[in-house]
């Protein structure tokens, strides 16, 4: 392929990204990955890969449902017969790592971030903690069908720091307003942000399919 259009695919790989990381459909994340394969076919050795492994690409977001409603939460926890849930920030900067056999695959080399995890074959979402002394990676999620609780032990048993995470107080909501468990969540997220994370939101996990079709909530912070 010559040159000129080496370069017009690589314009579209990069607006691709953008699409994608701005993007909670998962149609949009998807054709760029197809599209970040196909330059990786024609022209491997393209300096694109080096700047996008440092961004790396972002958790696919097809299994979020966003809400800004509160009171849409309650709603579904209500549905439910308030099950235990659990609480993550929502990471606007969130990495996924990619291991084969127990090898990082991908070419990022950062602080904190495991070159080997034995025998493991799956990806590894988190973000970096940044602070004047150094960067931190920390691990948030992993590929893996097991419940919420057995996967942050698993990454804990891989020796990986984990982001924190609180249980989603259901069995308050018949007795707190909405307005007070908005100031709650909007407090949990000022948190996320004071600790040297970019956040936008939270995430609320259930080991269950909710009946919106998904197993998490984003609440999207306005």
């Amino acid at each position: 392929m010559t040159t000129i259009y080496r370069e017009l695919l690589e314009q579209i790989v990069t607006e691709m990204h953008t699409a994608s990381s701005n993007s909670t459909e998962a149609e949009i994340v998807t054709e760029y990955e197809l599209w970040v394969a196909f330059l990786k076919q024609i022209h491997p050795e393209s300096k694109l890969f080096t700047e996008l492994i440092e961004q790396e690409i972002r958790e696919p977001s097809n299994n979020l449902k966003v809400v800004s409603d509160v009171r849409e939460i309650m709603m579904i926890a209500e549905t439910e017969n308030y099950p235990t849930w659990f609480i993550q920030p929502k990471y606007t900067d969130t990495i996924l790592l990619e291991y084969e056999k127990g090898e990082l695959k991908s070419e990022l080399s950062k602080e904190g971030i495991p070159k080997v995890i034995s025998e493991f074959t799956g990806k590894v979402s988190g973000v970096f903690k940044h602070s004047p002394e150094h960067l931190k990676f920390i691990a948030h999620d992993i590929d893996t069908d097991v419940g919420f609780l057995e996967k942050m032990a698993l990454l804990e048993s891989y020796e990986l720091q984990v982001s924190e995470y609180i249980t989603f107080p259901t069995n308050r909501i018949p007795t707190i307003s909405s307005s007070k468990l908005e100031m709650l969540f909007k407090n949990y997220i000022s948190k996320a942000s004071a600790q040297g994370f970019q956040v936008d939101g939270l995430v609320i996990i259930s080991d269950t399919l909710l009946p919106t079709g998904s197993n998490k909530i984003y609440y999207q912070f306005n």
